[in-house]
């Protein structure tokens, strides 16, 4: 019971790891392609 506890809490943690990669991939792609970098670098600079 452990071990399939333990495979799907490994697999749970992949499945997120994996969308958080892609969120961060898509979302400076996103910024990059628009140029909201510099814009959103001046933002956080500001506060």
């Amino acid at each position: 019971m452990m071990r399939y506890i333990e495979n799907s809490v490994n697999k749970f943690i992949k499945f997120l790891v994996i969308i958080y990669s892609r969120t961060l991939y898509i979302l400076r792609h996103f910024y990059l392609s628009n140029g909201m970098e510099a814009a959103s670098a001046l933002a956080f600079g500001s506060l």
